[in-house]
């Protein structure tokens, strides 16, 4: 297998490239080689800098999204948190024979839900 040589790469010309707003995955790199300039201290990853309209398009085209697809929002999974209180209560409930709605949503304006 061949070595990997971090000599080869023009990092200041990448690293350039990449504080232009170029994200590392399109820097024409492999994976691998990008890593190993991090790990190697040869280029150095830039946190994306959003705009105000930037963040604001994003939560709309987000509340958006969470509205058309209710089903597949975070608090609807089932591999979400279980709260011990929680099924403690509805097992309570249950065996009370009194009935309930698990994962009540309360609002059309809101996506947020319950749990009971």
């Amino acid at each position: 297998m061949k070595k990997l040589d971090p000599s080869t790469i023009n990092w200041r010309e990448i690293q350039k490239i990449h504080d232009k707003g170029v994200p590392l995955n399109k820097l024409g790199l492999s994976r691998t080689m990008y890593k190993l300039g991090i790990k190697e201290g040869l280029l150095k990853k830039n946190k994306r800098r959003w705009t105000e309209e930037q963040k604001k398009e994003i939560s709309i085209r987000r509340i958006k999204w969470l509205k058309e697809n209710t089903e597949k929002h975070v608090w609807k999974r089932n591999s979400k948190f279980v709260s011990a209180p929680c099924e403690f209560l509805k097992d309570f409930l249950k065996k009370s024979g009194i009935s309930f709605v698990e994962e009540a949503s309360v609002s059309e304006e809101k996506n947020y839900s319950v749990d009971i």
